[in-house]
């Protein structure tokens, strides 16, 4: 029996620490440590089978000193970590290294990533050329080039049906292109693209942004 009983005490014990140092114990957690609990009691002289308030005297008198010691640990440890740091807004103090940190992530995010497609001729010459940077949920096609000797061949238009591909293939939900007009973007148009956005730069010129949906 009394094996028995120190492995009960011991296994109560663990159970109450355990559960006076997690922050919201389970209910699976509770139950087991009261069915520990009122096991040692159990075996414990004086503690007549069938008595409930023995059992919880019992109970209580084994719980009290093994929470009351977890709960001291508590503290102890909080007091040797500090208060938190306040949230919301707060004046930094010799932010320098927090500066470096935010530039360093926006050039990140502003250099984006980025690829080349490119159309190899008969010979090996590079007959187009396309670039795409995707930064975000958009992706730009921010050069399309097509050899003059090479034009009219349906190069353009395989770039740019490789550069939707392309963008769908980095996350991205929509491909994009900036132009300068006149000349009209027809490769672009014709590849389904529409104008959403067009600034007058005077002289009868306009920067516009056109877009199509790829995902």
């Amino acid at each position: 029996m009394a094996p028995l009983l120190v492995l009960a005490l011991v296994l109560a014990a663990l159970g109450c620490a355990r559960l006076a140092g997690a922050p919201r114990p389970p209910l699976i957690g509770i139950a087991l440590g009261g069915a520990l609990l009122l096991a040692a009691t159990q075996m414990l002289p004086g503690a007549e089978p069938g008595v409930f308030a023995a059992r919880l005297g019992w109970a209580a008198l084994l719980a009290a000193p093994v929470l009351g010691y977890a709960l001291l640990l508590r503290a102890l440890r909080r007091r040797a970590r500090g208060a938190p740091p306040p949230r919301g807004l707060v004046r930094v103090e010799g932010d320098a290294r927090l500066a470096a940190d935010s530039r360093a992530a926006l050039e990140a995010e502003a250099a984006g990533e980025t690829r080349s497609l490119g159309w190899r001729a008969e010979g090996g010459a590079m007959a187009g050329h396309l670039r795409l940077r995707r930064i975000g949920a958009t992706a730009e096609v921010e050069i399309l080039f097509v050899d003059p000797g090479h034009r009219r061949r349906g190069i353009g238009r395989d770039l740019i049906a490789a550069a939707e591909a392309e963008a769908r293939a980095l996350g991205a939900l929509r491909l994009g292109h900036r132009a300068t007009v006149p000349p009209e973007p027809a490769l672009f148009l014709a590849a389904g693209f529409r104008t959403v956005l067009a600034r007058d730069l005077g002289a009868g010129a306009r920067l516009v942004w056109l877009e199509k949906e790829v995902a």
